[in-house]
């Protein structure tokens, strides 16, 4: 399973062919026409649950030839698709988060992929939080009574602060 990971990985990142059959080639299409006739046993079973674990397959997919029950991972193409926020936005958000490495471009954001439950949790706070910008006017408070808060902790932000107190959101 890790070597069809690191096989993933290494496939080129920034090809837009991103799925099973174009990074596993003529192995994915070896099992497709196996599984035709009469399939590989045990080696399909992995080859799909590596799959599962290392694409951004949704729940109800079919993965040669099964019902995928539960989505795994996200990438950030995926999870903007779900949730209809900016890709561009999620991606600098899962930099900040570190679900995906700071290192990485924007030029594939559906190369990296990220546990989906992180994802979904991290998007349930973003949707039920208020961006810093708003907090007087939804608190009715003065800029100055907002700091405190934040001082204090009784506004959390939601990405790790940076120097100076600035984050993207708060909670």
């Amino acid at each position: 399973m890790v070597a069809l990971r690191q096989v993933r990985i290494n496939s080129g990142r920034t090809s837009g062919r991103t799925g099973p059959q174009a990074v596993f080639g003529h192995l994915y299409n070896s099992i497709k026409k196996t599984e035709r006739e009469g399939g590989l046993g045990t080696v399909v079973d992995v080859v799909r649950d590596s799959i599962v674990e290392n694409f951004a397959i949704g729940a109800g997919e079919t993965v040669l030839g099964k019902i995928v029950s539960e989505r795994k991972v996200h990438s950030v193409n995926s999870l903007a698709n779900a949730t209809k926020l900016n890709k561009f936005r999620l991606y600098r958000l899962s930099r900040t988060m570190g679900l995906i490495p700071e290192t990485a471009d924007q030029a594939a954001f559906n190369q990296w992929v990220f546990p989906a439950h992180e994802a979904e949790h991290l998007i349930g706070r973003i949707e039920n939080s208020i961006p810093q910008n708003q907090v007087m006017q939804f608190l009715g408070c003065s800029i100055t009574q907002v700091e405190h808060l934040v001082r204090h902790n009784f506004i959390a932000s939601i990405t790790p602060m940076v120097e100076g107190q600035v984050g993207q959101m708060r909670g």
